[in-house]
């Protein structure tokens, strides 16, 4: 896995206390974060030791939303990890820059890595194309990735393209969030998923492996939409969630109250 040379450097003007939460040195201490992720617009709290996913077309702004959720949790003091399948790391921490919210300030910090895959994926694409290699490359990314999770203290993890790691088997996707999940038992991770047609993933199978999804959708009239498809063990709002991209990221289009969702049995 290739670590951009700002994350492997880190800083000591951030640094969580061992427990994962932020210490009284750390300039991420708030009680609340002011960049919301998606899942947090929508009134969803989610869980360590759960994958969730946002799937969607190319523009709906997928990635976007994946560094919201990392740079929320490092204005909770919550240290982050972009793994990136598909896109060039170089390129997304150039994109990211550009947004008003503050992934700069916590990558250059260390509290945001950026792990880029891209190139050992296409290294080794040949090797994927057996069921042993698949086992092989799937034990040796979650085993590296839960290294990096424990040693780094890591709270949240978001895998930008994981559609790129995937060939459509049923099998193998199972095996990969499963390993994700015994890899980093203490880690929110949040995984995106481009989609074909009116799909909500691209092979047909992710929607049914992770815990929760949420559709992002741009409809005819250049309408952006969020709908939530499923959360394991709590409630939520199906209605779609009118939002727009800005230069503050993703931007909720209407307030709705997601207090009832609380009183709602969970498991």
């Amino acid at each position: 896995m290739k670590y951009m040379e700002k994350e492997k450097q880190g800083s000591a003007d951030w640094a969580p206390s061992g427990n994962g939460q932020p210490n009284a040195q750390s300039p991420a201490s708030h009680s609340a974060a002011k960049t919301k992720g998606l899942y947090t617009m929508l009134g969803i709290t989610m869980k360590s030791g759960r994958v969730y996913g946002i799937s969607g077309k190319t523009g709906t702004g997928k990635t976007t939303a994946a560094t919201q959720f990392l740079v929320e949790g490092a204005e909770l003091g919550e240290r982050g990890i972009m793994v990136l399948a598909g896109e060039r790391g170089e390129e997304y921490v150039r994109n990211a820059k550009t947004f008003s919210f503050s992934f700069d300030k916590y990558y250059e910090s260390g509290a945001i890595a950026v792990i880029d895959l891209s190139e050992e994926f296409w290294e080794r694409k040949d090797a994927l194309g057996s069921l042993t290699g698949q086992n092989d490359y799937i034990k040796s990314l979650s085993s590296s990735l839960g290294r990096y999770v424990n040693e780094h203290n890591t709270a949240r993890m978001a895998i930008d393209g994981i559609t790129t790691l995937l060939n459509g088997e049923e099998d193998l996707t199972t095996m990969l969030f499963s390993a994700l999940k015994d890899a980093a038992p203490k880690c929110k991770i949040l995984a995106t998923s481009i989609v074909r047609d009116d799909g909500l993933s691209f092979y047909g199978v992710e929607e049914y492996k992770v815990d929760g999804l949420v559709r992002l959708d741009t409809g005819s009239d250049g309408t952006r939409t969020a709908t939530i498809v499923k959360i394991r063990g709590a409630g939520y709002d199906p209605k779609p969630f009118e939002y727009a991209i800005t230069s503050a990221g993703i931007v909720p289009l209407e307030k709705r109250n997601f207090d009832y969702l609380r009183k709602l049995p969970t498991a």
